[in-house]
């Protein structure tokens, strides 16, 4: 009878602190709001609560994103991604960290994929309201064009949108981020990761879709996104563009 008493005391804590967290970050107090958002880190990691671990992570990364440390930010909107890849039960979550993962890319200059990123968290039959509300705001402050949207929707698989979202979140040590404004016409080179280089190279090689996975031992859908990402970092559309553009930048032997 004392345990469950004690459950529901830190249960009732952790939604205390979460609203209130809710509310020093809407009120731009995000030093507040990450001392919030630890505290029920805290209690979620006592519970042994994976579903309160990866959304604390991913409000303690928005905090990191209003304070504009944006490295910080990455590593945990990674970690909180990482539980959502390893906990099935905790999938729910994923969309909610795309938006967060998406505010992001738009801040440092990923404009094309943080704008597919909402773009597919809408998507989510579920969505809360609030979230849905949020996306709409940035799609519509960093003036998503219909084309960007529609390339994003014919994309449905959430797990391996996640898988690849571990790579780009995982930035090397001398990579700058700065903050980038709505409204920017700058074209800004985003390198490619090691893995997506892999997947270009099997390209220029003719290889199949299928045959890339096999190669790399990943999901069809997983390389899908891969290339998603190549096109976008590229500016644009298809293979043959990909190739022409790879070979103009020296990405290619």
């Amino acid at each position: 009878m004392r345990f469950n008493k004690d459950l529901g005391d830190l249960n009732g804590m952790h939604q205390t602190l979460h609203k209130q967290g809710v509310l020093a970050l809407l009120e731009g107090d995000y030093a507040q709001a990450r001392r919030y958002y630890e505290q029920a880190l805290a209690i979620s990691q006592d519970l042994g609560d994976s579903n309160g671990v990866a959304s604390a992570l991913v409000n303690i990364a928005d905090c990191a994103v209003g304070e504009r440390n944006y490295r910080e930010a990455g590593r945990y909107m990674r970690e909180s991604l990482q539980i959502t890849i390893q906990h099935k039960h905790v999938a729910h979550q994923t969309p909610y960290i795309f938006i967060s993962i998406g505010e992001l890319f738009l801040h440092t200059g990923r404009r094309a994929r943080g704008i597919e990123l909402l773009s597919l968290a809408l998507r989510y039959p579920s969505l809360e309201h609030t979230y849905k509300e949020r996306a709409q705001h940035l799609l519509t402050l960093y003036r998503a064009s219909v084309d960007v949207i529609q390339q994003a929707l014919t994309i449905e698989d959430f797990e391996a949108a996640s898988i690849v979202l571990l790579d780009e979140l995982q930035l090397p040590e001398n990579t700058t981020l700065t903050r980038h404004t709505p409204y920017t016409d700058e074209t800004l080179v985003e390198p490619l990761s090691e893995r997506e280089l892999e997947v270009l190279t099997l390209v220029v090689e003719e290889h199949s879709n299928r045959e890339i996975a096999d190669q790399l031992f990943l999901a069809v859908g997983t390389v899908k996104w891969y290339l998603t990402n190549i096109y976008s970092k590229l500016g644009v559309q298809n293979r043959t563009l990909a190739i022409l553009r790879a070979r103009q930048l020296n990405l290619l032997p």
